[in-house]
C-alpha cells in the first residue's frame, strides 16, 4: 500500500560510469520492416559512415547547439503575459475584508475576528458570501485541523458574488485538511468470524456512471474505506451484472442494463485488507451492513477507521470569477465518477481562477474538474484518485506549473478501465495551454493526454512514466511544441501523435521497455499469455494520420497534418521492444497524403538486443500491420525524413527505473539540453508501491526488485 508522500522533486544524480556495451554504435537504419534487403537505403549507408564513439559524440554536440533555438513566437507571448490567471486581480492587496476559521472555536462567539473565529467552514464561508454578495473582496482563513464537514453552496448569483475575489487560505495542505470521511469507532465493530468485522451501514450511494462507461459494476460504486491511513480495497457483496444497451458511438443513446445476483457471504468474499457494503434492506441477514477485513484483527482495536461518506466538500453553484484556493488538502469525497471534491459535477466557466500548494488526494473519483478562461494551478497535487487527477473541458489560457498527478484511476481500474476519458491530466478543447515541472507517473490510464481540437500547447520539462500511455496528442491542429521531457515505458507508447497538426519534440527522452535480463522470446511469450490489449509489442513514439471516417471523433472540425519535427532527441528501447518508430501517413487518404511531413534532425537512437535484421522503423499501410505499403523507400521521401541519425547506446545509467543518469563517455555527455537525470528513486519505490496494491503487473520487469 503506497504512502501519501509530499511531492518528490526531480533531482540530478551523479553521473558514474557502467559497464560498456559491445554494441555502442549501431551503424544502421531501417524506416521499413527490411523485406527487401537487396536495396541499399541512404539511412543505413549514413550509419554505415559513423564509425566511432568519437563521430557519435560531435554530431550530437554539433546539433545539441542547433537545438537550443528559441521556442516559437506563439510560445513566447504565452510563457510572458497571455496564459494564466491574471494575478494583479488575485493579489492579497485587493482584499477588504479577512474572516477566520478554527476547529474547535465557540461557536456562540463567533464572528470570524482572529479572537472570535468560526468553528466550521460552512459557517465561515457563509459569512464570507454575505461580503462577496456586498462587493467586498475576502479572504477566508482556515486554520490547522482535520475538518469533516461539506460547505454549503456558493451561489454566485447573489449580488455581487460571481465577480468579487475570493480566497480561501489554509494552513498548508499538511495541516489544513479537508476531508470527505468520518471517523468509525473500533467499538462499533462485530466480529462475524473468518476475520472480517461488521457495522451498520445506514447509507445507500447505490452507482453511477455515464453512458460510455465503464460497465464492470465496481468502477461505479463509490465507497472508501481507511484503516490507520492505508485504504483498502473494496470487494462486491451485492454483485450485479451489467450489459451495455445500444452501440457505444458518437451522438448514440446508450447506456446499461443491470442485473442483481446472489448476495454474497462477505466472509467468503473478502480477503485481507478488503472490505464490502450492502446497501440493500433486501439482502437478508447482511443488509445494511459495512464489512471489513483488517489485515490483523489482534490489533485492530488500536486502529483509526474512516469511512467517506460525502461527495462534495465545496459547492460552487454557477460560474465564479476571481477565486484562490491556496494551502489545503482536499481528500476523501466519496464522488460518483465523473464527480470530485469541489462540484458540482464541474467547475461552471471559473475565470481567473488560482490553485496554489493544494492536495486533491484520495477522491474516489477524479481530483478536480474544471471548465473556465484564464487558469493556474501552481504547485499542487492530484495523486491517488480513484479516476484522473484533473480533467480540463473547453478551457482558454490554463498555465500548469510544478503539479504532480501520479498514481489516478485505482477506482477505473478495478473495474477494467483504464484506457478512455481519463488520465492523469485530461484535456478536451484546450486553447493556450502552458505545461511546465509536472509529473505524472504510474498512473492506470494516460499520463497526458490532449485530446479534441487542443491548440496552442506548449509542454516543458514533463515527466510521465508508467502510465498506459505517456504523453498523447489526438485530433488537434496544434501547434504542439514539446521540450525537455522524459517520456518513458508505457505499454501503449510513450509518445503517441494521432490526426495531429503542426508538432516540435525536442531535446527530450523518449524511451520504452525492460532493461532487465529477460530474452525478447520470453517477452513475446509473456505478452501471448496476457489479455491486456496494450502488452502488444509497441514503439517507443508513433506518428498516425488515420482516416476520418474510421476516428472517434469524426464529426470534430478537419485536421490537417503538418511538420512532426523531432529534433536532438534520444529514442531509445529496452530489451523488451522491437520496434523505434511507426510512421502513418494516412496514403490511401487525400486529406492526409499532402500535407503529412515527418522530419528528424540530430536524434540518437539506440535498441537493445537488436540483432541487424530488426526493423527499427515502420511506416504503415492504412490497416495497423508492420509492413510498408508497396514500392521502394524512395516512394516515401516525400513524408519521412530521417537524414542524418545516428545509432548509439546513450549508456543510461538504469532506465528501468527511471535513472537516465550518463557516465561521462556518453555520446551525449556534452549535450547540454537533454534531460540526462535521475528521477527521485523514492518516487519510483512508491509507484511498485502503489501497482503491488491496486494488483497492476504491466511493470513487473522494471520494478520487481523494488517490491
Amino acid at each position: 500500500m503506497p504512502v501519501n508522500t509530499d511531492p518528490l522533486a526531480l533531482i540530478d544524480a551523479p553521473s558514474r560510469p557502467r559497464p560498456g556495451n559491445d554494441r555502442t554504435q549501431r551503424q544502421r537504419c531501417n524506416p521499413t520492416t527490411r523485406r527487401r534487403r537487396g536495396s541499399v537505403s541512404v539511412w543505413r549507408a549514413l550509419a554505415f559512415g559513423l564509425a566511432s564513439v568519437a563521430s557519435c559524440l560531435l554530431i550530437a554536440t554539433a546539433h545539441a547547439e542547433t537545438a537550443d533555438s528559441e521556442v516559437p513566437l506563439w510560445a513566447q507571448r504565452m510563457l510572458s503575459k497571455t496564459t494564466g490567471a491574471r494575478m494583479s486581480q488575485l493579489g492579497d492587496d485587493r482584499v477588504e475584508v479577512v474572516l477566520r476559521v478554527q476547529l474547535g472555536a465557540d461557536a456562540s462567539r463567533a464572528d470570524g475576528s482572529a479572537a472570535n473565529p468560526y468553528p466550521t467552514i460552512r459557517a465561515g464561508m457563509a459569512a464570507a458570501v454575505d461580503q462577496l454578495a456586498a462587493g467586498k473582496p475576502t479572504k477566508l482563513l482556515i486554520g490547522p485541523g482535520t475538518y469533516r464537514e461539506a460547505a454549503d453552496d456558493i451561489s454566485t448569483r447573489l449580488g455581487q458574488v460571481r465577480e468579487t475575489l475570493l480566497i480561501i487560505e489554509g494552513a498548508g495542505p499538511e495541516r489544513t485538511v479537508w476531508t470527505g470521511a468520518d471517523v468509525v469507532a473500533a467499538s462499533e465493530w462485530q466480529d462475524i468470524g473468518n476475520g472480517v468485522l461488521a457495522t451498520d451501514w445506514p447509507h445507500d450511494f447505490g452507482h453511477a456512471a455515464p453512458n460510455w462507461g465503464p460497465p464492470d459494476f465496481l468502477a461505479q460504486r463509490s465507497e472508501m474505506l481507511f484503516v490507520d491511513d492505508q485504504m483498502l480495497r473494496q470487494k462486491l457483496i451485492e454483485p450485479v451484472e451489467v450489459t451495455r444497451t445500444g452501440r457505444l458511438r458518437v451522438g448514440s443513446r446508450t447506456g446499461f442494463a443491470y442485473e442483481r445476483l446472489p448476495v454474497s457471504d462477505p466472509r467468503d468474499v473478502l480477503e485481507p485488507g478488503s472490505f464490502g457494503v450492502a446497501e440493500r434492506d433486501d439482502s437478508g441477514e447482511w443488509s445494511n451492513r459495512l464489512f471489513l477485513r483488517p489485515e490483523s484483527v489482534s490489533g485492530f482495536l488500536q486502529s483509526a477507521v474512516e469511512v467517506s461518506t460525502r461527495p462534495t466538500l465545496l459547492r460552487i453553484d454557477g460560474p465564479k470569477e476571481n477565486l484562490v484556493l491556496r494551502g489545503i488538502a482536499f481528500t476523501r469525497a466519496r464522488s460518483h465518477r465523473l464527480g470530485g471534491p469541489i462540484g458540482p459535477l464541474d467547475l461552471d466557466q471559473m475565470t481567473d481562477l488560482l490553485i496554489d500548494n493544494c492536495h486533491f488526494i484520495w477522491n474516489n473519483s477524479t481530483g478536480l474538474r474544471l471548465t473556465g478562461l484564464r487558469i493556474t494551478i501552481r504547485n499542487s497535487r492530484f495523486d491517488y484518485n480513484g479516476d484522473g487527477g484533473l480533467n480540463f473541458d473547453h478551457n482558454r489560457h490554463i498555465r500548469l506549473e510544478g503539479n504532480t498527478t501520479n498514481f489516478n484511476n485505482w477506482r477505473g481500474h478495478w473495474g477494467g478501465y483504464r484506457i478512455w476519458a481519463m488520465g492523469g491530466i485530461k484535456f478536451h478543447h484546450t486553447e493556450f495551454n502552458i505545461l511546465k515541472d509536472h509529473v505524472a507517473i504510474g498512473n492506470l490510464c494516460a499520463g497526458i493526454w490532449y485530446d479534441i481540437q487542443c491548440e496552442h500547447i506548449y509542454v516543458e520539462n514533463l515527466v510521465s512514466a508508467y502510465n498506459t500511455r505517456g504523453l498523447f496528442l489526438e485530433i488537434g491542429n496544434g501547434p504542439h511544441f514539446v521540450d525537455r521531457s522524459i517520456l518513458a515505458h508505457a505499454p501503449n507508447i510513450p509518445l503517441h501523435l494521432m490526426i495531429t497538426g503542426t508538432t516540435t519534440v525536442r531535446n527530450s527522452i523518449i524511451y520504452n521497455g525492460s532493461d532487465q535480463a529477460k530474452t525478447r522470446a520470453e517477452r513475446e511469450k509473456e505478452r501471448a499469455n496476457t489479455r491486456e490489449p496494450w502488452q502488444t509489442p509497441t514503439p517507443v513514439f508513433d506518428v498516425l494520420n488515420k482516416r476520418r471516417e474510421s476516428s472517434w471523433h469524426a464529426t470534430q472540425r478537419l485536421v490537417r497534418p503538418g511538420l512532426n519535427l523531432f529534433e536532438n532527441n534520444v529514442i531509445a528501447a529496452g530489451r523488451s521492444e522491437s520496434m523505434l518508430a511507426v510512421i502513418e501517413p494516412g496514403l490511401d487518404y487525400s486529406e492526409h497524403n499532402h500535407a503529412f511531413k515527418y522530419v528528424g534532425r540530430g536524434n540518437i537512437f539506440h535498441l537493445a538486443g537488436a540483432s541487424e535484421s530488426d526493423p527499427l522503423f515502420a511506416l504503415l499501410d492504412a490497416k495497423p500491420e508492420w509492413t510498408k505499403q508497396a514500392g521502394d523507400l524512395a516512394d516515401f521521401r516525400s513524408w519521412v525524413d530521417e537524414s542524418d541519425a545516428v545509432f548509439a547506446n546513450p549508456a543510461f545509467a538504469n532506465p528501468s527505473v527511471l535513472d537516465f543518469s550518463i557516465p561521462a563517455n556518453s555520446p551525449l555527455a556534452r549535450n547540454k539540453q537533454l534531460p540526462t537525470r535521475a528521477i527521485d528513486p523514492d518516487l519510483v519505490q512508491a509507484a511498485a508501491d502503489f501497482f503491488k496494491w491496486a494488483e497492476w503487473g504491466a511493470f513487473n520487469d522494471h520494478l520487481r526488485r523494488l517490491r
